[in-house]
């Protein structure tokens, strides 16, 4: 794995900028956790299922912490180096919760999650019935979370990057991102090279995911996300 960020380790860490990548589940958060190994693998702080990387462990000046699920409350919980820069990335809870489907349904190994029974038991739940119900099931037990990070940001008034954006314009506001209001260090070539390599394509998931998208559709329309989920939003 090329790493560009070697040089910057032999630094003082505390002259480096701490960055922390806030978001909630099925976000873009493992793509965009993908890209920072890439550029700088050596200065990451590794997620933990329950954020105890952030919430419990000390903050390491001059690290990347990606992928945090957290409210704005909890981020305030923790004093951060006065050196820090945070970006928060949401998603239409709409969106998320087809995402959330498709993954129970098809992409998901058990195994490689953190609650395999659940995964299993919820797969099974959409075999047996019918898809309506399995959403109303995901949004009152799974999708709440979710909808109470990105409300928390959104009611402090903090900018936030749409991920739908991301997906129709990743070179663009990441390189703007990492140059201008999140300094990561790297150069423009390095983050676009990365970016280009990971740009989401047309394979077999993405096509099973957009024909579950296109097939849900009537069925999300009759759903209001916030009547199901506490601080959902639209």
């Amino acid at each position: 794995m090329t790493n560009n960020c070697k040089d910057d380790l032999a630094q003082d860490e505390g002259d480096l900028p701490t960055i922390f990548h806030i978001t909630h589940w099925k976000a873009g958060s493992q793509w965009i956790h993908r890209m920072f190994h890439h550029w700088c693998y050596d200065r990451l702080v590794l997620p933990c299922p329950d954020q105890r990387q952030f919430l419990v462990e000390p903050i390491l000046p001059g690290r990347i912490y990606p992928t945090l699920y957290l409210t704005k409350e909890e981020y305030d919980a923790v004093k951060v180096p006065e050196n820090s820069f945070r970006f928060v990335v949401i998603r239409d809870l709409r969106d998320t919760l087809v995402s959330l489907v498709f993954s129970v349904m098809f992409s998901h190994k058990p195994e490689d999650c953190n609650k395999p029974d659940e995964i299993i038991v919820f797969r099974d739940r959409f075999c047996r019935s019918d898809v309506e119900d399995a959403m109303v099931h995901l949004m009152r037990d799974w999708l709440k979370t979710s909808a109470e990070i990105q409300a928390s940001w959104i009611a402090a008034g903090e900018p936030c990057i749409n991920y739908r954006d991301l997906l129709a314009n990743d070179v663009g506001l990441l390189v703007d991102l990492f140059k201008e209001d999140v300094p990561l260090n790297i150069t423009k070539e390095r983050l676009e090279e990365v970016i280009l390599a990971n740009a989401f394509g047309t394979g077999g998931n993405m096509a099973r995911y957009a024909s579950l998208s296109s097939g849900l559709d009537e069925s999300i329309s009759a759903f209001t996300i916030d009547s199901q989920c506490s601080g959902g939003l639209k």
